[in-house]
């Protein structure tokens, strides 16, 4: 209000509490090393409607696990393997609810390879195997069931292999395949509640498959005096794709959101060129470009939504 100096947050607001611990180790074995990271942490997230009494209320618990094991790094062929993941419980307190409760336990196995095929070829792979099991929890709210209880396992390979070739010492070429996973996360899976935040209503579905990818990634960084010029371009096929898409509907006076899946493309790039015209000025360019539709659907629903615009940004800065 006009005249007002008091500068405390009302309502609506958020408040969250982040507790963190975290163990780093690093242990030589012979000629390598194994390096292992533990880490626990809570996170308590309250949404007030009213200065009084938080609405939504969520406490999540997190403990993550990292042991990689790195053999000796002075070996032409350098690989590096481990396990990796996360046990997590979310907890719902409050007196609305978005999200169920839920346990869920991550796994994963790696293994990475590079070398250099000769002194102008440099080779980079790797081998990933996930396996996901959540079990959301049911909820009863005023004698009807808000979520329901399920189970879903959810596992899958991924990997990418990689060169970049060195045209003398100014210019390097790029090239990279791979396939990725991702697993639904309890959003998309079981959403059921107003999301203040986005004034929206947002509903999951917990049929929904893990998203696949296959992605192809070139190239082109090129640096002589005065001038560095880099491009990249990527084509992404990924099936199943999920995302949030407007219904018709209104719950509660919201109108109603729905994670729903579909197969997609992306197409898009980079580019960056800085110019050191003369000494301590520089004048610097950056470009990226994404076009991301779904397939096999209709005209006026084929794009897909939250992809960033173009942008170019451009920036001219003299040191002193």
């Amino acid at each position: 209000h006009e005249g007002d100096s008091d500068y405390s947050i009302t309502a609506p607001f958020q408040k969250i509490n982040h507790l963190k611990l975290v163990s780093n180790t690093h242990v030589t074995i012979g000629e390598g090393w194994l390096k292992t990271i533990i880490g626990y942490q809570q996170n308590r997230r309250d949404e007030y409607e009213t200065p009084d009494e938080s609405s939504l209320s969520f406490k999540l618990h997190t403990l993550s696990y990292d042991v990689r094991y790195t053999p000796s790094t002075e070996t032409r062929i350098k690989t590096n393997f481990g396990v990796n993941g996360m046990w997590q419980r979310s907890e719902n307190l409050g007196t609305e609810y978005l999200i169920p409760a839920y346990r869920l336990f991550d796994f994963g196995a790696f293994a990475t390879l590079s070398t250099s095929l000769r002194h102008d070829t440099h080779l980079s792979g790797g081998l990933r195997y996930d396996i996901r099991n959540l079990h959301s929890l049911q909820l009863t709210e005023d004698g009807e069931e808000r979520f329901e209880e399920f189970r879903r396992t959810f596992n899958a390979f991924s990997g990418s292999i990689g060169v970049i070739h060195n045209i003398g010492s100014q210019i390097d070429v790029k090239a990279n395949i791979s396939h990725g996973f991702r697993a639904p996360n309890i959003s998309e899976l079981a959403s059921n509640g107003i999301h203040e935040g986005t004034f929206r209503y947002e509903r999951g579905d917990n049929n929904l498959d893990p998203e696949h990818s296959l992605q192809l990634d070139l190239g082109l960084d090129i640096s002589i005096p005065q001038l560095s010029v880099s491009f990249a371009l990527f084509a992404n096929r990924i099936y199943n794709y999920i995302f949030l898409a407007r219904t018709a509907e209104t719950e509660d006076d919201m109108p109603v959101s729905q994670f729903t899946q579909g197969d997609a493309r992306l197409l898009g790039g980079e580019m960056r060129i800085v110019w050191h015209p003369v000494s301590h000025l520089h004048f610097e360019n950056s470009f990226s470009y994404i076009d991301a539709r779904q397939l096999h659907a209709e005209e006026d629903s084929k794009y897909l939504p939250f992809i960033p615009a173009p942008r170019w940004i451009s920036t001219l800065h003299y040191d002193i």
